[in-house]
């Protein structure tokens, strides 16, 4: 499992910083220095969206695996197709709370790095595409595909044994594994509504092991999002609290 930096630096067969500085008249540097303020605000939207009260539990990680993304790691010329970058534009609004909490971003990341607002605007749906396309096939190769099937039917037999509980706060089993994410254990496990016999069709994938691989996975792969300056990491959450709040 690879950070978010390693997936940037291996994409496009190890091309992906060279290409993205030759489409926006940079330098490797440049890019490098983009990407070391950028990854770890895509890692905490993306906890942040996954753990929120209202989240939607599988969301996420389908967005990761659907669409152009995997086309745009692989290859330059997906990347910069029309439908990626608006693929991309659409899936910032999803991980950061809204189009405008995207161009917020931008704008903090632009004063921090020095390099334009302009171009950073422009760069990030395709950065964007890049990043999720990584993450999809690493999700592929994982333990990821079989914790979701997993939970989703756990999710859907909990809904639909409960068809008068519509008001309580629902379902999220990437709350459990974040939280413990956050606090630094890899061995958390989703909990829920506790039940006095243990249940035939049991609501999560029944294994401890297969539950702390795929945390330990999890934690690996949002390390990016714990090389951020504290100053920094302020910054970006406030913007974050604030347009992901009212999505």
């Amino acid at each position: 499992m690879y950070t978010f930096t390693d997936l940037m630096r291996q994409a496009q067969h190890g091309q992906a910083i060279e290409n993205f500085a030759s489409q926006f008249g940079m330098t490797p540097n440049d890019i490098e220095k983009l990407m070391a303020t950028m990854l770890p605000v895509y890692a905490m939207g993306m906890q942040r969206r996954m753990t929120m009260p209202n989240a939607d539990p599988f969301g996420l990680f389908a967005l990761m695996r659907t669409g152009p993304f995997k086309a745009a790691f692989d290859s330059y010329d997906a990347a910069v197709a029309k439908t990626t970058q608006d693929a991309g534009i659409e899936a910032m609004a999803k991980i950061f709370g809204s189009r405008e909490a995207a161009k917020a971003i931008a704008e903090q990341a632009a004063m921090m790095t020095g390099i334009g607002t302009d171009i950073v605007n422009r760069m990030m749906p395709m950065m964007t595409s890049v990043l999720l396309g990584g993450l999809g096939k690493e999700i592929d190769k994982g333990p990821f595909v079989a914790m979701m099937e997993a939970w989703q039917k756990g999710f859907s037999g909990q809904a639909e044994n409960k068809p008068g509980a519509a008001s309580a706060a629902p379902f999220n089993p990437f709350t459990a594994p974040m939280d413990a994410f956050m606090k630094g254990f890899s061995a958390g496990k989703p909990e829920h509504a506790p039940e006095p016999e243990p249940e035939p069709e049991p609501e999560l994938p029944p294994e401890p092991d297969f539950q702390n691989t795929g945390v330990a996975a999890l934690k690996h792969m949002f390390d990016a999002g714990m090389e951020l300056q504290e100053t920094n990491r302020k910054a970006f959450e406030r913007i974050l609290e604030t347009y992901q709040q009212r999505a």
